[in-house]
Parts: C-alpha cells; sequence; structure tokens
C-alpha cells in the first residue's frame, strides 16, 4: 500500500483507486498503451529550431492557442446570453466554422429550434465543386497562421469561381456576430434552393435573391480578409459577466504579443512551426492520457463518488479524506476487504443471497454474495470463509449473521 508520510496523513485515494483499476480491468490498459505509442513517437521527431529570429516561436504558438481558446469561451458565452441569442435573426452576417466550412461568411436565412437547441439555416459561401469524388481533390496544405490570420479571422475566399450552399448550423458552428444585417427574403432564397436539388432542375441559374445575398457576402469578405466588424460582447451585447469582461482584455493583451512576434519574419518559420505543432499537439495528448491514468480524473466518475461516499458511511474514511481504523483494517487485506473488515469487526449484520434464505453450510464449495443494510456488496465469497454462528441473532433479526472464525478453526 502506498502511504503518507505519519499515519495521520494515510489518504484514501491511493488504496480507492487501486480497487477501482483492479475491478475495471480496461480502465488504463488503452490509456497505457496510448502513451507508450505517443512517447515513443514524440522521440522521433525532429527538435523545431529555436534560435535567431525564431527564439520567440513557442511563445508564438502559446499566445494563438490562449486567444483561441479564449475567443472561443467568450463566443460560448455570447451564444449562451439572451442578447447574443436574439442578435441572431434572419439577416445577420455571420462567420461559420465548422467541420465543412472554415471562417466562412454566411447570412442567417432562417432560425428554429428543437428539443436541445436552436438551429441556424443559413447561406453560406464555398468553393464551387471541381470534382464530385473527394479523392480526386488533393489532400489540404497545412494551414501555417501569421499575425493578421490569429487576430482576425481569415476569411475564407474562393480561390475560383464562388458557390454558396445552405447550412443548418448549430450555435457552436458561429464564431462570430458581425455588426452587418442583409435585407433578403429567407424563404424565397430557401425555396429556390430546395428547387434547384432536384435534378430537373439541378443547372437551372440561381434566383436574384439568392445572387444578390452572395454577391454581397462576396463583397464583405473581399473587402475585410480578416474578418469585418463584429459585435462587442460587452458594449454591443450588454454582456457583464466578469468572465467575458476579463477575457476580453487578455484577448487584446495577446493580440499585441502576437503582432510584436519576431518569428514570423524568418523564411524559415512556416516549416518550424509545423514542427512545433505537431510535437505540441503530441504532448498535449500525452498529457491528457496522464490525467485520466492520475488520481484526479477518477473525482470525475460518478460510479466512483458513489464507492467513496459508501466508505464514508461504513466510518472507513472520514470527510477529509483520511483513513480511520476500520479503514486501516480494509487496506490490509488483500481482497474482499469490505467483507473482511465488516465481519472481523463485528459493525454489520450480512445476509445471505441464497435461493430460499438458506444459510450454506461452511463446507459448501459453492460461492455466494452477501448484502448489507446498504445494498449488494462489492464481492462474491466463497465459504468457508467466515464461519456462521446463530449465537449473535437477535430475534428481531431476519438476517444470518457471520463472525469470524474462533479459536483459530
Amino acid at each position: 500500500m502506498r502511504r503518507a508520510s505519519g499515519i495521520n496523513g494515510f489518504n484514501w485515494r491511493g488504496p480507492a483507486r487501486r480497487l477501482w483499476v483492479h475491478t475495471h480491468p480496461g480502465f488504463s490498459q488503452a490509456h497505457e498503451q496510448a502513451l507508450a505509442e505517443l512517447t515513443k513517437k514524440l522521440g522521433a521527431l525532429e527538435e523545431p529550431e529555436v534560435t535567431g529570429q525564431l527564439i520567440d516561436l513557442p511563445e508564438y504558438y502559446s499566445w494563438g492557442e490562449e486567444l483561441t481558446e479564449t475567443r472561443s469561451q467568450i463566443q460560448h458565452r455570447i451564444i449562451e446570453s439572451v442578447n447574443g441569442l436574439k442578435s441572431l435573426s434572419a439577416g445577420r452576417v455571420v462567420v461559420v466554422k465548422n467541420q465543412e466550412h472554415h471562417n466562412a461568411l454566411g447570412v442567417i436565412l432562417q432560425v428554429s429550434s428543437n428539443s436541445t437547441s436552436r438551429v441556424f439555416t443559413a447561406l453560406v459561401l464555398c468553393d464551387k465543386p471541381v470534382s464530385e469524388d473527394p479523392r480526386e481533390r488533393g489532400p489540404a496544405s497545412p494551414d501555417v497562421p501569421y499575425p493578421d490570420d490569429l487576430v482576425g479571422f481569415k476569411l475564407f475566399l474562393p480561390e475560383g469561381p464562388c458557390d454558396h450552399t445552405v447550412a443548418k448550423l448549430q450555435p457552436g458552428d458561429v464564431a462570430a456576430i458581425t455588426t452587418k444585417v442583409l435585407r433578403l427574403n429567407g424563404d424565397k432564397i430557401l425555396e429556390d434552393f430546395s428547387k434547384r436539388q432536384q435534378p430537373k432542375f439541378k443547372k437551372d441559374p440561381p434566383s436574384a435573391a439568392v445572387t444578390t445575398a452572395v454577391q454581397e457576402l462576396l463583397r464583405l469578405a473581399q473587402a475585410h480578409p480578416t474578418g469585418p466588424p463584429t459585435l462587442d460582447p460587452v458594449n454591443d451585447l450588454q454582456l457583464k459577466d466578469v468572465s467575458v469582461v476579463e477575457g476580453g482584455l487578455r484577448a487584446r493583451k495577446l493580440k499585441e504579443l502576437i503582432r510584436g512576434a519576431q518569428c514570423v519574419h524568418s523564411s524559415r518559420f512556416p516549416a518550424q512551426y509545423l514542427k512545433l505543432r505537431e510535437r505540441m499537439q503530441i504532448q498535449k495528448e500525452m498529457e491528457r492520457l496522464r490525467f485520466l491514468l492520475s488520481d484526479q480524473s477518477l473525482l470525475l466518475l460518478p460510479e466512483y463518488h458513489q464507492r467513496v461516499e459508501v466508505l464514508r458511511t461504513l466510518g472507513y474514511v472520514d470527510e477529509a479524506g483520511t483513513v480511520k481504523l476500520a479503514g486501516r483494517v480494509a487496506c490490509a487485506m488483500s481482497s474482499h476487504e469490505l467483507l473482511l473488515t465488516e465481519a472481523s469487526t463485528g459493525s454489520y449484520s450480512f445476509q445471505s443471497s441464497w435461493a430460499g434464505g438458506h444459510r450454506p453450510r461452511c463446507g459448501s464449495a459453492s460461492p455466494t454474495t452477501y448484502t448489507t443494510s446498504l445494498g449488494p456488496s462489492w464481492w462474491t465469497v466463497s465459504p468457508p470463509l467466515l464461519e456462521p454462528s446463530s449465537a449473535y441473532q437477535r430475534p428481531e433479526d431476519s438476517v444470518h449473521h457471520c463472525t469470524p472464525p474462533q479459536g483459530g478453526d
């Protein structure tokens, strides 16, 4: 057993975690294997250069990651707010970011609600597909963000002819809410788009309403390549949450740091940034796996908390998590900890779950499960581990009692 220094410092988390892993054999094996593979992969990677102009490359990467995360948290607060949802009405221009679209401008056509959240139907800019087969389009080139890309949004601009699509957006797909509102007829645009999805009308040109909306979105994207002005969460949407205000201040500071970075002026920046990003992503996943293998991760599991509550109820640990005398006895057991401890201390009666309520004979080789007033125990035992005795059975009890062997039997 892992014991902290001093008797009073002995904490339950170490033994409880080992019990959890023992009763859930697949809990850590997959994580440990994945961690070993990532460790091997990390060791094979080439170290990025961080000398000369590239001296602040690690900080630049960290600033960019933090800015992205801060923006995401602020946007989540906006979407959850009443004023934020009110602003997402038909005609509002938004920045769309999901698996299909990366910072593409779109305009909301219709707002609907389902059982869990709101759904926004939007007209979104996209590239005209060159090939219907995704395998023929070739792999996308890795994106290396420069300061303008991180500080702004680096809007999607079609490389060839501009096309459009209608997408169902979840609140999390809206990366930013712009100040621009278009006057349009959302129903007409949806009707025209649905009509052109039919094989008979597939080659028909889009209606004037669709063409006007697409041209306006394209004009906005070309005029603001790093993103049009967006609604300020504090001044425009009146969000006074401390996390939003502090997040906005931190975002401004990060933008200043990113703009002053020196590494982006090096000709080796793109290649070295990709090397660093790959290494950092692997290290981040390794940290996640180490957390899942740690004692702290168990605190997030409801079943784990239920088991700890049983230990508290039995008096094995106190509210501070320190193991008491009965808990120390249980820690000394190699198996059937609670059952043997309860029997040896005489704290609880055990009820046999054998059919008909008959007590098993000591010579029986069949296993039995015992229950206490707290419910079924976690262990199934095989007699004769304990000698059954009726000497300690009270008349008002309708359960069978077990006592430890007497006189060394």
